[in-house]
């Protein structure tokens, strides 16, 4: 999430000291490529999964999914692959054969779980 609070998708960089031109601080790269497009705020940068849930939208990191069995789970990437965890902190595995997942938010929008 950029600091005005939109999303923003593209190539993630960190800048430690300032430049002529840019600040330091943490980037997103724009649709067109531009390096430090967008300044975001770093807790909210969140890794794309490659998979989209059953209504085609992308799945990222830190996303609130639903699925037949699980409720309200969250996102993460844990031992080396994309699980999702339920409130009672254990981890499953992130299967699309098995469940049907549909994006219902992320952990940095308002009404998140840890927003």
């Amino acid at each position: 999430m950029n600091i005005n609070g939109d999303w923003a998708c593209g190539n993630y960089a960190v800048l430690n000291r300032d430049y002529s031109t840019v600040k330091k601080g943490h980037y997103i790269s724009n649709k067109g490529g531009a390096p430090f497009a967008y300044m975001v705020r770093p807790e909210s940068v969140g890794q794309f999964t490659g998979l989209k849930d059953k209504n085609g939208v992308e799945i990222y990191e830190g996303d609130r999914v639903n699925s037949g069995y699980f409720k309200d789970c969250i996102v993460v990437f844990w031992n080396s692959g994309w699980h999702f965890k339920s409130d009672a902190h254990s981890h499953h595995s992130f299967n699309t054969a098995k469940h049907s997942f549909e994006v219902i938010g992320n952990i940095h929008e308002k009404g998140g779980k840890d927003a």
